[in-house]
């Protein structure tokens, strides 16, 4: 992963010619999380490129921090934050996402009901997951990602 995100890094610079701080973002816990930096080494150990990135581990963000963002398009993030994974969080997310216009909300709230189904790992709260998004169903069957997905399981 660092090499890669190195190897993004340098291609938009160049692209660009601007400089670009590079993030990953981790979703759930893993146990092959890069370290930054990332080094290249001549075939004596000496340095030839240090790259330093930023690694966000995202379940150990404060749920509060994703909503007090003011940012519509982390909301489905929600869950996979660190007290996200409470039926409280999501409503809140669905209450936000709400006030957007119907196409965003779309998206959004299949991205959050697909997040959520990563965490809720318990029967009940997975039930209660399906019935609520099951409310939301007129909403989400217009969502070109929840149409494509069923296509190809439909394969």
């Amino acid at each position: 992963m660092a090499k890669r995100l190195w190897e993004y890094n340098v291609a938009a610079f160049i692209k660009y010619k601007l400089p670009v701080y590079s993030f990953v973002i981790y979703l759930k816990p893993d146990s092959s999380i890069a370290q930054s930096p990332y080094e290249v080494r001549l075939h004596d150990g000496e340095l030839a490129h240090c790259f330093w990135f930023r690694v966000i581990k995202l379940w150990t963000v404060p749920t509060e921090d994703l909503f007090q963002t003011g940012l519509k398009g982390l909301l489905p993030s929600v869950p996979l934050s660190r007290e996200g994974q409470r039926r409280e969080a999501v409503e809140q997310v669905i209450s936000e996402l709400s006030q957007e216009e119907v196409g965003k909300q779309r998206e959004l709230l299949s991205f959050t009901y697909g997040f959520g189904s990563l965490v809720f790992e318990d029967e009940n709260d997975q039930s209660w997951l399906r019935r609520r998004f099951g409310m939301l169903k007129d909403i989400l069957r217009e969502s070109w990602a929840l149409k494509e997905l069923a296509q190809e399981m439909a394969q």
